[in-house]
């Protein structure tokens, strides 16, 4: 059987992923100099600290660093994120995903699935790869649905082929064994079910 492709992920920009790290870093500076006026303003008419103005200040050191890793962290995921590639085929996922090329066959995947930051999951029996930031997440996780569960579906017709198979050579062996079959019978019917 030929190999056809089924679907590509699509990539969310990696602009607005960074835009939404922007916005996060914005809202955790404003959120940081409000606290950081409430202690200044509010409570610092006396000359000394009290655990409310004390308070206030941690809160917005808190929200300041906060900002800082929002921000490097859009960095990071719009560096590693915009390397990121899926493809399925009706015999294999492949791509790269963390920087690592991924080439996964179909029979080795056991479970999908999806998650925040709009990723997918693919289960194998040696753990669980993550593919983030992919628009497409709902496409992709119905086309792996659908192999992983034709996949199941093959396994069983293939298993109840071969204990029909079997049951039949049984019945085949008994009328042989009675004499309403001949040994010629017997065995071209033998090697016609062991195909």
């Amino acid at each position: 059987m030929e190999e056809k492709s089924l679907g590509i992920g699509t990539l969310i920009p990696t602009k607005n992923i960074f835009l939404i790290s922007i916005a996060g870093s914005i809202i955790s500076l404003i959120i940081g100099l409000i606290f950081m006026g409430l202690a200044i303003t509010i409570f610092s008419p006396s000359y000394y600290y009290d655990t409310e103005q004390e308070f206030c200040l941690i809160l917005s050191i808190i929200f300041y660093v906060l900002a800082g890793v929002l921000f490097v962290c859009g960095i990071i995921f719009c560096i590693y994120w915009a390397k990121v590639e899926l493809a399925i085929t009706n015999k294999r996922i492949y791509g790269i995903t963390f920087g690592k090329r991924v080439d996964l066959p179909i029979d080795s995947i056991s479970a999908v699935g999806t998650s925040i930051l709009w990723g997918i999951n693919i289960g194998t029996s040696s753990g669980r790869i993550h593919f983030k930031f992919i628009k497409n997440k709902d496409e992709i996780h119905s086309i792996l649905n659908k192999l992983l569960i034709e996949r199941q579906q093959e396994k069983v017709t293939a298993k109840i082929q071969l204990i029909s198979n079997a049951d039949e050579l049984k019945k085949y062996k008994e009328l042989f064994d009675q004499g309403v079959v001949t040994q010629e019978e017997f065995d071209e019917k033998k090697k016609q079910l062991l195909k």
